[in-house]
């Protein structure tokens, strides 16, 4: 009888562990997240009520490479609140060719998400790139640590003098690199802040 009463609880604390603490975000969560997270920058069905519902109202972005992209500072956050996020998105044209490579859970509340973007600007490139997400127990997303290929998407939108980089043999490119800050985004900037 010991046995059995025993061997009960084993299975009990296994099936708890297998299952993860109470409130962590599972690997099946994780990936219907990012499955959303896609349709909000892709801007299908009702994105607005996507993002949300998938996005705590006090969400924040962090990305060099948008940083990099718009000519601002490095280290910077890119968007800080959700509206904001949604607002600058609605006025972004949308991703298109989102494949998902991989999605990993890590820890309680953190789900990386490996992406590869094919349809930026004249899709000539494909970029690649990851986003971290840091979620609430509600399974929102309140953080988006983003980095990718930005040669990669800036040559996409023409946003890079590399089009007609030549180099020579063991020689540094001839471009002489991107244009200085004006202290204004280019243009261009609403296209790029709004990566996954």
């Amino acid at each position: 009888m010991k046995f059995f009463a025993t061997a009960s609880a084993l299975v009990a604390l296994a099936s708890t562990a297998l299952a993860g603490p109470q409130g962590c975000i599972s690997t099946k969560q994780a990936k219907q997240l990012t499955s959303q997270f896609s349709s909000l920058l892709s801007q299908s069905d009702d994105y607005m009520s996507t993002g949300k519902a998938i996005l705590a109202k006090d969400y924040v972005e962090i990305s060099d490479s948008i940083m990099s992209l718009t000519q601002r500072p490095l280290g910077g956050v890119t968007f800080e609140g959700r509206d904001a996020y949604l607002a600058g998105l609605s006025h972004s044209p949308p991703v298109q060719g989102i494949e998902t490579i991989g999605v990993y859970v890590t820890g309680c509340s953190k789900v990386i998400w490996q992406w590869q973007f094919n349809g930026v600007g004249s899709a000539e490139y494909p970029v690649k790139g990851f986003s971290l997400f840091t979620t609430n127990r509600k399974n929102q997303i309140l953080k988006s640590e983003i980095e990718f290929n930005s040669v990669a998407w800036g040559q996409d939108i023409s946003q890079l003098p590399c089009g007609d980089v030549e180099q020579s043999a063991g020689g540094p490119p001839s471009a002489s690199g991107p244009p200085a800050a004006t202290g204004s985004e280019p243009a261009v900037a609403s296209t790029v802040v709004i990566v996954a």
